[in-house]
């Protein structure tokens, strides 16, 4: 069952990575590494914002609409609500100069992004993989098509415009063809009571807010090093260097998240529970030969040389504290009992700051310096589950 799951929907999420890396290097090209940090810089800003939608936690919905499946007609009411409250966020933050280099693409794609963090949950939490997969694919495709148009045809668009309405324009069209193949998806928008639904979801808010710790731990580990590179790091050229050099990394786990999405599901879990330990190793080994080869060629448009490869070699080490923890971190929300997840949160950004501060101490933060804090974040947070804490049902 696993492997056959598998075997369709990985090369899905392959196609997807590929179109997002071939995006990537295709973005560097027409705009340059350090326009290119600032698109990165202001991605973490933006997941900052983006914490307004966690309020009800994507971790705790998954498993909720399992147990409840009309739980999810409150999430969409909450979602609809959100639609318009985010961009306005976005607006306003925009008005005090919050992001690096700010474009109105990125109002259009924090919208898409509330209703994309919805959907997501709601195919891992009915096993929908084919659906999971599909959105970022044709999104991802999407934007390397526009890319490609831009770099033929519109010479003179500024580069905040081109990474962000490229990226805009693959959420946005991703969706339309999604509801446009699945009508029916969107019936739970378009009915009467979304006042009640908000109700409920207020009323209900003691099961749920015991997950708010980790939702913004997860958000600051997640923007820390961006938001490093935007105070700390004065050359542009390395920070756009480690960006590209994760961004690497992440093509290869977002391979890993696919099994990650199998293992919200109660059934698969079952299914998949005798031979996960071996069925881990070889991920991690896969991923981390993907890691270093897309680290290398990404990191890569800012000069390929000896400093660029082991900066990929160091950055594909990450894969595998992160394959160990992606299935405790599993399990911990499937018990119901994120502390333990806090606690690796708390962890990994223990990691960072002490990287971090003892480089910025001793010298100028390269990107090597970077790419060691959250490899180090990475591993105190994987070993950090084997802390004795006493967990409570929330």
């Amino acid at each position: 069952m696993i492997r056959g799951l598998l075997a369709r929907t990985w090369p899905y999420t392959f196609a997807g990575g590929l179109a997002g890396f071939l995006g990537t290097v295709l973005t560097v090209r027409l705009i340059g590494v350090e326009a290119f940090a600032d698109y990165a810089i202001d991605l973490a800003k933006l997941s900052g914002v983006l914490l307004l939608a966690e309020l009800i936690p994507s971790s705790y919905s998954i498993f909720r609409q399992q147990e409840d499946p009309s739980f999810e007609k409150d999430v969409a009411a909450f979602v609809l609500l959100l639609v318009i409250v985010v961009p306005l966020v976005v607006v306003g933050l925009h008005s005090v100069e919050f992001f690096s280099s700010f474009s109105v693409f990125i109002v259009i794609h924090a919208a898409c992004v509330v209703l994309q963090r919805y959907l997501d949950a709601r195919f891992q939490a009915q096993g929908r993989l084919s659906s999971f997969v599909a959105l970022p694919l044709t999104s991802s495709l999407v934007r390397l098509g526009v890319l490609c148009i831009i770099g033929l045809f519109f010479s003179d668009i500024a580069p905040n415009d081109v990474a962000w309405g490229a990226t805009a324009t693959g959420s946005v069209c991703s969706q339309i063809i999604f509801l446009a193949r699945h009508p029916a998806e969107a019936a739970v928008f378009l009915r009467r009571g979304h006042g009640i639904a908000l109700v409920r979801l207020w009323k209900q808010r003691g099961r749920y807010v015991g997950y708010y710790p980790n939702v913004v731990l997860k958000r600051l580990r997640d923007m820390a090093m961006p938001l490093v590179c935007d105070w700390l790091v004065p050359s542009k050229v390395e920070a756009g260097k480690y960006l590209l050099a994760y961004r690497g990394v992440d093509f290869a786990l977002a391979q890993l998240r696919v099994v990650e999405a199998l293992l919200s599901n109660v059934g698969v879990r079952k299914v998949l529970a005798a031979g996960r330990a071996r069925f881990l190793v070889l991920l991690a080994i896969t991923g981390q030969i993907a890691a270093v080869a897309s680290s290398f060629a990404l990191a890569g448009q800012a000069g390929f040389d000896g400093h660029t490869l082991f900066l990929a070699l160091l950055a594909s080490f990450f894969v595998y504290p992160y394959v160990v923890e992606l299935a405790f971190r599993s399990d911990a929300y499937a018990a119901f009992t994120p502390r333990r997840v806090t606690a690796s949160l708390v962890a990994f950004l223990l990691g960072i700051a002490v990287a971090v501060s003892c480089a910025a101490f001793f010298s100028e933060l390269s990107a090597i310096h970077l790419m060691a804090a959250p490899l180090l974040g990475q591993t105190m947070a994987t070993l950090s589950y084997w802390m004795p804490i006493k967990s409570a049902r929330h």
